[in-house]
């Protein structure tokens, strides 16, 4: 399916990949098992102050340290806002008003450049 990929197989007697060859001789339960995508967000700071965080939390980035990437899964949506202070973003967000990542289905970079 969409932003998921198979993983393995719960009770089959012969998994060969992305197959299952059963021996059927009375009923039986397989189950094909799914992990959910999951997709870097990354921030860099490219100004010596100011601290970008997240919602929900995860990110809290600085120029050169701090969480700067988190792994989010498919599907999701993260905010990024200054903690204090003004800002520029380029990349995957732009403009100077607060950042919303939404329905996240690939990898996002965010630039941020404190005024």
């Amino acid at each position: 399916g969409t932003n998921n990929h198979f993983t393995t197989w719960t009770n089959c007697d012969s998994p060969i990949g992305l197959v299952c060859v059963m021996t059927m001789s009375a009923n039986k339960t397989v189950t094909a098992n799914f992990t959910l995508d999951t997709f870097a967000v990354t921030v860099n700071v490219t100004t010596a102050t100011g601290t970008v965080t997240s919602t929900p939390a995860g990110i809290s980035c600085m120029m050169g340290s701090g969480t700067c990437t988190v792994m989010v899964n498919a599907g999701s949506s993260m905010s990024l806002a200054p903690a204090a202070g003004t800002l520029t973003w380029t990349g995957d967000c732009t403009g100077t008003t607060a950042c919303s990542l939404t329905n996240i289905t690939a990898a996002k970079t965010v630039n941020a450049a404190f005024d």
